[in-house]
């Protein structure tokens, strides 16, 4: 899903931004994220370190942060901090509305804006 997004994004000649730079941050593998592998990730995406972790450097931050992810619940505030702070730093962040309906069932809640998005 990830690089079909990104190929949207930075497509030569399909994308919206082609020639764009891309980096990303994983915060979930296989469907499996938590709240703190999540906040890990933008964190990342704010001030990216060396993949041993150290050197957190601000200057090579995103400019645009993609989550397209979602929690299901539209009325979640667990990330509006995080989201506030991105945008703080100048940082624009965009969030799928839907990816985030899918229920404890399987079912897909209907109409429903999930949090980040909402």
């Amino acid at each position: 899903h990830g690089t079909e997004v990104t190929s949207e994004i930075v497509g030569a000649g399909m994308g919206i931004a082609p020639g764009a730079r891309v980096i990303e941050a994983r915060a979930s593998k296989h469907g499996d994220s938590t709240p703190l592998s999540t906040l890990r990730a933008l964190q990342w995406m704010l001030a990216p370190t060396k993949l041993d972790g150290p050197g957190a450097d601000p200057r090579r931050g995103a400019d645009i942060v993609n989550c397209s992810w979602g929690t299901g619940n539209g009325s979640d505030q667990f990330y509006r901090t995080s989201f506030e702070e991105l945008r703080d730093a100048g940082i624009v962040t965009v969030a799928a509305t839907g990816n985030g309906s899918l229920q404890e069932d399987g079912s897909i809640l209907r109409g429903n804006v999930s949090a980040p998005a909402s």
